[in-house]
């Protein structure tokens, strides 16, 4: 039942061991995207940026804490007329004449939640930062991933080519012995001939398709071509997993915290309408007084009550609600093309499988039929022909075969990592590696 298969196999694994391209170290679906991910820049530049949207979350939190500056001045001419300069505290007093020099520390006690929405804002856009990195993380798998499956199809191919085209050559030695004792039509070994150059392109034509799939494969990795090879496809009841994860579609989850930025960024607008209240104190020395008693510090406690701004609050107010409203749009849009994607997955998942049912059922039949017509016609039985004709349905059987098993994986693996499946975490990539 199985001849035909080990015939295949023992002529790939004999391909494999003469070939150069095949005795480098196969790779795993795992390694694969491992190191398409270490080589992306793309996601270097993504964890960068991740990095300087966490300096940013810093930048917001300083607004909890007091400014302090060391301040010193020399003015001439018309008293009290250096405002311009931002000198503060004692050192830019009215009272004062000559040189003066001191600290100065401003803060603002309360501010009606300005600094915490700055600081949510802040948090959202480092998180944005954070699954833009799983976004692209995501499109360099899937890359990878396909060319994965690409090189194994061809390869497998190959193999398979390479088996028939032994098969055939067997076929036409024998038909040329039996044209040379005049027991066959000398159409018999054109026609076995044909089929021997038939077995040829097709096994030249894949062994191209996978050295290119393969230099395109270690291009995405980084790697040389003579460092590893992509397998050939398993065996279709064995699984090739991924690495599962708790995670979520990474789409969806970029399109939450979208929504969840612009609340905040509505809550910041909104905080415009208040009051803040402000304090500074200063202390220092300066060269000469007027007017007043000579006191080595000040202070002072404010509140600032927004009036009116032109309306520039009411219209940012306005703008952060229509942007809160368009991407909890956007989110509802994001998930229903997640949910088609994954629907238009699954419908390929199920005919794969349902195909690859039918085509073992149908393999065994050709394997029988090849069998039973190749020992008829080397008995002077059958013709030619019909062995021509099994060994071409057996041929096209076991390539759909191959076709739809890499069909089958490929888009399972595709719906895995859409899906949150990783096979590395972000801050294992080296952002500096060249």
């Amino acid at each position: 039942m199985r001849h035909f298969r080990h015939i295949l196999v023992a002529s790939a694994v004999c391909a494999c061991m003469s070939a150069n391209a095949y005795s480098a170290r196969e790779l795993s679906l795992a390694e694969t995207l491992n190191m398409a991910e270490q080589n992306s820049p793309q996601l270097k530049a993504d964890l960068l940026n991740a990095k300087a949207a966490h300096k940013g979350v810093g930048i917001a939190q300083s607004g909890y804490y007091p400014s302090v500056d060391l301040d010193g001045i020399d003015s001439w001419g018309f008293p009290g007329s250096s405002g311009d300069l931002g000198i503060g505290g004692l050192m830019g007093s009215p009272y004062r004449s000559g040189t003066a020099g001191g600290v100065v520390a401003r803060e603002t006690l309360f501010d009606f939640g300005r600094t915490f929405s700055g600081v949510k804002t802040a948090e959202s856009i480092e998180k944005l930062r954070n699954e833009e990195i799983a976004i692209d993380k995501y499109s360099v798998d899937l890359d990878a991933l396909q060319t994965f499956y690409q090189c194994s199809r061809f390869r497998s191919e190959y193999e398979t080519w390479s088996g028939l085209y032994d098969e055939t050559e067997l076929v036409a030695k024998e038909v040329a012995m039996f044209v040379d004792t005049g027991q066959r039509s000398i159409v018999d070994q054109y026609l076995a001939k044909s089929q021997v150059e038939e077995a040829r392109t097709n096994r030249d034509y894949y062994t191209s398709r996978t050295k290119s799939t393969a230099s395109r494969l270690a291009m995405l990795m980084g790697v040389s071509e003579s460092d590893s090879v992509c397998p050939g496809l398993p065996e279709p009841e064995a699984n090739v997993p991924l690495y599962p994860t708790d995670a979520i579609n990474p789409y969806v989850v970029h399109s939450q915290t979208e929504v969840e930025a612009a609340k905040n960024q509505l809550f910041q607008a909104k905080t415009d309408f208040l009051p803040k209240i402000v304090g500074m104190a200063s202390a220092g020395a300066m060269e000469n007084v007027r007017l007043v008693d000579r006191t080595d510090y000040s202070g002072g406690l404010g509140v600032v009550i927004p009036i009116f701004d032109g309306l520039g609050t009411v219209n940012r107010v306005g703008q952060a609600r229509a942007q809160l409203d368009a991407k909890t749009q956007e989110l509802g849009a994001v998930q229903l093309q997640m949910d088609e994607v994954n629907a238009k997955y699954d419908d390929i998942i199920v005919a794969s499988r349902e195909k690859i049912e039918r085509l073992e059922g149908e393999q065994k039949l050709a394997q029988d039929g090849f069998k039973v017509a190749k020992s008829r016609y080397f008995k002077l039985q059958g013709t030619l022909v019909d062995l021509r004709d099994a060994l071409r349905n057996l041929s096209r059987i076991e390539i759909e075969m191959r076709d739809t098993q890499a069909d089958l994986l490929e888009t399972s693996g595709s719906k895995a990592l859409l899906n949150g499946s990783a096979s590395v975490k972000p801050a294992q990539i080296d952002e500096k590696k060249p």
